[in-house]
């Protein structure tokens, strides 16, 4: 009797457990649908964010984002919260891919990945050194250029900013760490890379 117990309590507990996947696998399938395709302002279609190669039929769209700042310029809260830097507004740049109202790909290339977040009224930026042929120093400095180019601002600005610059995990002797703006006082030296 206890053996026939168990083995209904085994079966039961299977049963449900496949039925809880077959219902999440259902609802992730229609979560993924896109569910409009009219043109959104500011929208991107999935084909400009992704680097793959796309099929070309693939035309689901990102979220409607009505509250994106619409004005040229934008202010960003300065790192030591006394004031603030007005820069040109990376969201309607014609190279940055707004990915939702939170995050923005400011540019992307071979050597770099510029990204601006806006989590919790906190508006940080990334900068991603990619492995390249170029040196490590180079990629570096062309990418800071670049940031300051698409805010339109100072070096002196954008050391007011919160900037992280990090490497790619497929660099060799890359870590975590956050080097900075080389040009700002928390900077920190690349490693040297054979």
């Amino acid at each position: 009797m206890k053996n026939k117990i168990l083995i209904l309590v085994t079966i039961i507990g299977l049963a449900s457990l496949v039925f809880i996947v077959v219902l999440f696998l259902k609802n992730k399938q229609s979560i993924s649908e896109p569910t409009s395709t009219q043109s959104l302002p500011n929208a991107k279609t999935s084909t400009q964010v992704t680097s793959g190669t796309p099929s070309a039929t693939d035309t689901s769209i990102t979220p409607n984002m009505s509250n994106l700042p619409t004005d040229s310029k934008i202010s960003i809260p300065s790192s030591d919260s006394k004031g603030s830097i007005s820069v040109d507004n990376y969201y309607n740049a014609p190279s940055s891919t707004v990915i939702d109202d939170k995050d923005v790909l400011m540019e992307t290339n071979k050597n770099f990945d510029i990204l601006a977040y806006n989590y919790n009224n906190e508006k940080t930026f990334l900068i991603y050194l990619k492995n390249s042929e170029e040196s490590l120093e180079m990629t570096r400095k062309n990418a800071e250029s670049v940031f300051i180019e698409k805010l339109g601002i100072t070096k002196e600005q954008a050391c007011l900013l919160v900037v992280s610059e990090r490497l790619a995990d497929d660099i060799k002797g890359s870590t975590t760490e956050d080097y900075g703006l080389s040009f700002c006082p928390n900077s920190k030296k690349l490693p040297i890379l054979n």
